[in-house]
């Protein structure tokens, strides 16, 4: 366990080690909110109306949807990919040191620094907003971190299925593009999916983005209990499929150096 949480701590000083990168990328954050605040503000102000969402119901949702969005390791990591088309992978396979644990560590390490400069970015940006932001209570603010959590394995798992298919592909960084924008439209990052309708606010997708947003705000229609039974299901559906992909793509693994 030690040799993870220190592939896990070097991670988080690595992304330490490009500071200015890693908060340029975050301040990206605020310039799709600033745009969504000016632009709803209009439509609002002009006597439009998005689905049942007021103003300020717009604003909040886009606050945890693109943070959640900027957060969650959806992609993993691409080197993942890499070190199984490159013949990397086999120095995991000879030494103890489990290929997908090392990914889930250093993949946490990343996702701890991340998670901690978006909201360094904003925190103070929706203070700023305030008037247009609707604040959690403790119960809502606790549900929407348990499906954040739950979403994070999902994501994570997710990302795993995609780098896999580097056992069968050679290089999925095709798909790879399609996907990021396939979960970032069914995760509800994009659109609010109860806008969008049936089926896609009905795909496991929408435990990403979608789901535990819904939930910060306090609007998780429906069986709480349920819809976290739902989201467990999905991750685990994920996590077999991970592993069936793992075992099946060892056997069709060959590598080759001297």
């Amino acid at each position: 366990m030690t040799k993870y949480l220190t592939a896990a701590k070097n991670e988080i000083k690595l992304n330490f080690r490009y500071r200015f990168n890693l908060l340029a990328f975050s301040t990206g954050l605020l310039f799709p909110l600033l745009g969504y605040v000016f632009l709803w503000k209009t439509a609002y102000s002009g006597g439009g109306r998005v689905g049942e969402y007021s103003l300020n119901g717009l604003f909040t949702y886009y606050f945890w949807a693109l943070f959640l969005d900027y957060t969650l390791p959806v992609f993993a990591y691409g080197d993942m990919a890499w070190n199984i088309k490159s013949g990397g992978l086999t120095l995991f396979l000879v030494r103890p040191f489990s290929f997908l644990f090392y990914y889930v560590s250093i993949i946490a390490g990343g996702t701890l620094v991340w998670a901690t400069v978006n909201l360094a970015v904003l925190v103070p940006f929706g203070m700023v907003f305030a008037r247009y932001f609707i604040f959690p209570g403790l119960t809502d603010f606790l549900v929407g971190f348990l499906f954040t959590a739950i979403g994070y394995f999902l994501a994570l798992l997710l990302g795993f299925v995609i780098n896999l298919l580097a056992f069968y592909l050679g290089d999925p960084s095709g798909f790879r593009g399609l996907y990021g924008w396939g979960m970032m439209l069914l995760g509800g990052s994009i659109i609010p999916l109860d806008l969008l309708g049936f089926p896609l606010d009905r795909l496991p997708f929408r435990f990403l983005y979608f789901i535990p947003a819904k939930a910060f705000m306090g609007e998780i229609r429906g069986d709480i209990l349920g819809l976290l039974f739902e989201d467990v299901l999905w991750a685990s559906i994920s996590l077999f499929l991970v592993l069936l992909l793992w075992k099946r793509g060892l056997r069709k693994y060959e590598a080759y150096g001297g």
